[in-house]
């Protein structure tokens, strides 16, 4: 029984990195419905932040903000060093004007990856934007 266990774990984990993988293939070729439909997948088969990050980007290619928003929140919630998805979920609210919590999220993605030169030149960016108001 065990040994079933430990064989079905790391098969639903081959399958979930196999998904992954697959869908930033089709993600890098514009190929979007069929990546979102492996990240889908994917975090069906197995929450996880891998997914739910690509699945946001999947979402913000297509201009679908809000779906983008939930994603990188499943993300952080699920790997709160998920730096990758505390970037871009402050890109998105950058872009969408919500400074103060732009700010939060790369403060946030900074702590797991302090040396990400795009999200050090956001933050000091947003830092002289208060400073200037």
């Amino acid at each position: 029984m065990v040994i079933r266990r430990a064989y079905d774990e790391s098969a639903n984990s081959a399958a979930l990195k196999a998904r992954n993988r697959l869908g930033m293939i089709y993600l890098n070729a514009g190929r979007l419905g069929e990546a979102e439909e492996q990240f889908r997948l994917s975090v069906k088969t197995q929450p996880n932040d891998w997914g739910y990050s690509s699945l946001g980007e999947t979402y913000l290619r297509r201009g679908d903000t809000g779906s983008a928003e939930r994603a990188f929140h499943s993300a952080t919630s699920l790997n709160p060093n998920n730096s990758q998805a505390h970037f871009k979920l402050g890109a998105l609210y950058l872009s969408q004007g919500r400074r103060a919590e732009a700010m939060r999220e790369y403060q946030a993605g900074l702590k797991s990856d302090p040396q990400n030169r795009d999200a050090v030149a956001a933050v000091g960016k947003l830092s002289s934007r208060v400073r200037a108001q």
